[in-house]
């Protein structure tokens, strides 16, 4: 298993939709998450920072990424929620998140 973690900014006009929108996910999100080896997805806010964490569980993240990215409701809820964060700097993934190191783990 791996742990992932990661950063964004959101438009402060932004934040109440995003809100809504995350506390009441498409089902067929929830499954596109699912079906590629994610658990304990969480999504965090702290002002305009939005702070990501999941496990992976499987053995290829990026093909495992593929998946969301080949999945028509993936892209129909991108295409609402992409233009509401606002990239802190360019970031690992195109869409602007930007991966945290992990340095400190107790299991």
């Amino acid at each position: 298993m791996e742990r992932h973690a990661m950063i964004i900014g959101i438009k402060k006009d932004c934040i109440e939709e995003y809100k809504k929108y995350h506390a009441n996910p498409w089902l067929e999100i929830e499954e596109c998450i699912a079906n590629s080896n994610i658990k304990n997805f969480s999504i965090y806010i702290y002002n305009t920072i939005l702070f990501g964490y999941f496990e992976y569980y499987g053995d290829d993240l990026k093909a495992d990424m593929e998946l969301w990215a080949d999945n028509k409701k993936m892209q129909e809820w991108w295409k609402i929620h992409i233009p509401m964060l606002e990239p802190l700097k360019k970031g690992t993934r195109e869409d602007g998140w930007i991966y945290m190191e992990e340095i400190f783990h107790t299991g």
